[in-house]
């Protein structure tokens, strides 16, 4: 309602207010000049009477005066009827007003203190009029005057409360009080239709409240003051609202667009589009937004940041009514305005919306800009808790770090998270990182069964299985599964410690029992551990297989040669046999058997040694030596144990032509070290030397001596087939990580025996250090220095009568390079060791002739010993290759091939081995290299 409306209806209020009281003062002003008119004739009579003590006598100025008095008092004009009054005593005296004049004058003054003055001296001087004539001969004008007068009175304070805001209920108490109080009294017209109205104006909240809108438009009908008047301004709103809620928003907005449009400020124009939002349309509301920007042109960023709280509110309006998707498309045109805003209670509500419109990803990410734009904890806890919903483990991660860490939702936050990023490590096979988040995780709260056992899992494939055998134990006396019981006999396996698992099955009933073969372990309690078990694709733990039983059968070619001349040039051809049988899962027994086809490829082997004039000294026989020796043969058994391995065989052999024959014999124990490879070892053994026709085959003949001047002699000869025996120990150290450096050391002593031969002891020794460079599961290659190093008491490579023929150097010394490379597929295997280095080496000087029979021998013109050979020395570049392959070409068959070269100052050796091999059953043996089957006994293993 504006300021002109108030002003009418105040004028129309005391308008009517005023006319009650004239018509009251009316009545009684309408009898008054005929009464006192007679009163003013009979008093001046009386007057005159009084003041000249005769009957009858008169004053005409006496007259005028009592006359004009009146006249004043009809005027009701006291101030000069009092005047007058005064004059006229002064100058009369003697004369003074009747009691008629003081009556009219008392009762005019009481109705101009009921119509000018306060209510309270009106009031006072109506009390004081009725106490002075009560009684006496006004008494019963006095009555009458005194109810015209409280009527009066009554209704100028009725029209007070009124003014004052007394509600019309207190109004009508009032009114019937006033009935009661004052007979005859009836409130005015226009008093009653101001309370009426006061009553219809305070029924409009009541039926507002109630929702009758209805009744507010029917009452506005009745009472348009009611509605339009300034006295009640809420009127007008409520009416906008019956109109817009009971279908005519176009009356409604009406209403607005009209206090819109003569608003004063902004602050006006806002509320009263705040109010028409809440029961207007959109379309309707829009409309008046649209009037407001136009209106206030520089408010136009605080009318859309109103605007867009007006789009929200609807949306979270129809968002509570289920209709998402409109309350979405509603918000799009705002998103840029929104993220502008940075408001929480926006973000939230759009998340709100996407929640329930099945975008988990947009309502994530809307949750998250509501706990940045806010900071508050619950909302950081709020978005942790939908992203662990989610699986969005990097946001969790986030809001995890906005929670206090020993609250309750950080708590299950901060288990959830590393509990994920534990599983998705391991699904991506990063077990280090599963660990790691473990670990993390273990420090907040226990670890469930299910995260024990991917920590059990992890360390399973970090090869760290002692402490997985720990946690699985446990795990499985907790749970005795399937799951926890392959996890037992995977990691006991790996540890060598079946016994506890076997324990475990007993004391726990469950799955274990099927995982282990308990009749079988029942049966051999004190060597559980020791047992090399294996483990099928199911994860069972089963007997080992027998040891391998397989045929071989194959040939091998040597060829060496010294630098020198004559028998140390040696071909060989060595067809074999080689058998194995599995006794059982760690016994074996084997045969070896071949033969020997020999080649010296000798020309001549005669030297001339000047004695004076032309004496010499001659070899027989001369020219190309070959021959086939008979057989050699070799048993034994082996035993291969998880902590050691021991093997010993005996044989004979037969490289000699002269001596029918010599054993041999190889004897070995190696003890295992920790569970990446290294060992200690011991062995010996007995065989005979390759290395020239006369070491190994022997010769038997007649020395001819020509001296001049003497006949010749003939002195019978029989020496060679050299013989090794041989002890030592090696020594093997593995790095326990898959790239450390490996160690290998090895020392032998040695004793060459044969016929009619000097025995000769030495040593070898081999160092090594080697470093993996490539290591998977298809290959595994390493490189480093090694040192060889090998010394014998005296010389016995020459090529005279009586030597063994074999290379002994008083001491050789070769640092090298060495390599080494293995490679692995399915049904083969390939091995190649190569080194390359420098050699130096020293020969000792030696008698001419070695022979027995020949020691002491003298010519007679030189009267000395026979000469010898000077001592040498020797050095130049060596190296050495040695490659072995094996393939499988069915089922049950395998080709087996090596091939090795040698190459020194002193010397140069080829082999070459080929075979092929038939396994009956049990594991497939290594490798076996023809090289290493004719020439050191100590690889035979297979």
């Amino acid at each position: 309602m504006d300021s002109n409306d108030q002003s009418r209806f105040y004028v129309g209020l005391v308008t009517g207010r005023l006319l009650g009281l004239v018509l009251l003062l009316f009545i009684w002003i309408a009898s008054r000049p005929v009464f006192a008119a007679v009163v003013n004739h009979h008093e001046s009579s009386n007057l005159v009477e009084q003041i000249s003590g005769e009957k009858g006598s008169s004053s005409p100025e006496l007259d005028a005066a009592v006359k004009n008095i009146w006249e004043k008092i009809n005027q009701k004009n006291i101030a000069l009827a009092t005047a007058e009054i005064q004059s006229t005593e002064a100058k009369y005296h003697g004369w003074h007003p009747n009691a008629e004049m003081d009556f009219v004058l008392s009762e005019l003054k009481v109705w101009q203190e009921i119509k000018h003055g306060s209510i309270e001296h009106a009031t006072q001087e109506l009390r004081r009029f009725t106490s002075r004539y009560a009684k006496g001969p006004e008494a019963l004008q006095e009555q009458k005057d005194q109810i015209s007068m409280q009527s009066v009175l009554m209704d100028r304070r009725l029209w007070w409360d009124l003014q004052q805001r007394a509600t019309a209920s207190e109004m009508r108490t009032k009114i019937k009080n006033a009935e009661s109080e004052i007979p005859g009294y009836h409130p005015s017209p226009a008093l009653l239709r101001v309370v009426e109205t006061d009553q219809a104006a305070d029924s409009v909240p009541d039926l507002a409240k109630k929702n009758d809108w209805n009744a507010v438009i029917a009452l506005a009908q009745r009472y348009p003051l009611v509605f339009s008047s300034a006295k009640y301004p809420e009127n007008a709103l409520l009416l906008a609202h019956a109109q817009a809620l009971s279908g005519n928003p176009l009356q409604a907005s009406r209403y607005y667009y009209s206090q819109i449009q003569t608003s004063k400020n902004l602050a006006r124009t806002q509320l009263l589009l705040n109010d028409a939002s809440e029961v207007l349309p959109e379309f309707a509301v829009n409309s008046l937004y649209k009037t407001a920007k136009e209106k206030y042109p520089d408010a136009t960023t605080q009318l859309e940041r109103w605007h867009l709280n007006y789009l929200l509110g609807i949306a979270a309006r129809w968002h509570a009514q289920g209709q998402n998707m409109r309350a979405w498309l509603l918000l799009m045109p705002q998103i840029a305005e929104i993220e502008r805003a940075k408001r929480p209670s926006d973000a939230r509500l759009i998340a709100a919306i996407q929640g329930a419109l099945k975008h988990s990803a947009s309502a994530l990410q809307w949750w998250f800009l509501a706990a940045r734009w806010s900071g508050k904890e619950e909302d950081w806890q709020t978005a942790g808790t939908l992203a662990m919903a989610d699986g969005a483990t990097v946001q969790a991660g986030e809001a995890m770090a906005h929670l206090p860490p020993e609250s309750t939702p950080a708590r299950t936050l901060y288990g959830w998270y590393f509990q994920q990023r534990a599983v998705n490590a391991f699904q991506h096979k990063d077990y280090e990182q599963t660990l790691y988040y473990l670990r993390e995780l273990r420090s907040k709260q226990p670890l469930s069964a299910g995260m024990q056992s991917i920590s059990a899992w992890s360390l399973i494939h970090l090869h760290e299985y002692s402490h997985a055998s720990e946690m699985f134990h446990s795990l499985y006396r907790a749970e005795p599964n399937s799951d926890n019981a392959a996890g037992v006999a995977l990691a006991d396996y790996n540890t060598k410690s079946l016994a506890s698992a076997y324990l475990l099955a007993q004391q726990v009933p469950g799955a274990l029992s099927t995982y282990l073969p308990m009749p079988a372990m029942a049966a051999n309690l004190d060597n559980i551990n020791k047992i090399t078990w294996r483990m099928n694709a199911k994860g069972q733990v089963i007997l080992p297989a027998k040891r391998a039983s397989f045929l071989l059968l194959g040939a091998g070619w040597m060829q060496r040669g010294g630098r020198g001349a004559g028998s140390s040039r040696l071909q060989e051809i060595a067809p074999g046999v080689l058998a194995q049988w599995g006794l059982n899962w760690h016994y074996s027994a084997f045969a070896q058997l071949h033969g020997s086809w020999l080649n010296s490829n000798v020309d001549s082997v005669q030297s001339t040694t000047p004695f004076g004039a032309a004496q010499s000294l001659g070899f027989v026989p001369s020219g190309s030596l070959s021959n086939w020796r008979a057989p050699s043969i070799l048993l034994g058994i082996d035993d291969l144990l998880p902590e050691y391995q021991w093997r010993v065989g005996f044989g004979w052999t037969s490289p000699s032509s002269i001596g029918g024959g010599s054993p041999q014999a190889v004897l070995q124990y190696q003890h295992n070290i920790g569970s990446k490879g290294s060992y200690l070892a011991v062995d010996a053994l007995r065989d005979a030397l390759r290395q020239s026709w006369i070491s190994y085959n022997g010769t038997r003949g007649f020395l001819t001596l020509n001296e001049p001047g003497k006949s010749a002699q003939s002195i019978p000869y029989e020496w060679g087939a050299a013989m090794r025996n041989q002890v030592g120990i090696n020594g093997y150290y593995a790095g326990q990580k898959t790239m450390s450096w490996n160690y290998l050391a090895t020392v032998h002593f040695n004793a060459i025996t044969g016929h009619n031969i000097r025995s000769n002891y030495g040593w070898t020794s081999y160092l090594s250090a080697m470093k993996p460079v490539v290591v998977n599961e298809s290959w595994w290659s390493a490189v480093g220095p090694a040192l060889y190093s090998e010394g014998y008491a005296r010389n016995e490579n020459f090529t005279t009568p009586g030597y063994g023929n074999y290379y002994s150097p008083k001491w050789l010394l070769q640092p090298q390079l060495a390599v080494a490379v293995s490679h692995w597929w399915d049904g083969g295997s390939l091995s190649l060791a190569a080194g390359i280095g420098y050699q130096w080496a020293r020969t000792a000087a030696a008698p001419l002739i070695g022979a027995s029979a020949l020691q002491g021998f003298s010519l007679a013109a030189g009267g000395g010993a026979i000469g010898e050979f000077a001592a040498a020395d020797n050095s130049n570049i060596s190296g050495s290759i040695d490659l072995r392959v094996t393939q499988k070409i069915g089922q049950n068959w395998y080709l087996d091939s090596s091939a090795s070269y040698q190459a020194n100052p002193a010397f140069s050796q080829t082999n070459v081995g080929v075979g092929i091999r038939y396994v009956f059953s049990g594991l497939m043996p290594r490798t076996l290299s023809l090289a290493a089957l004719l020439g050191n006994m100590w690889r035979l293993n297979p």
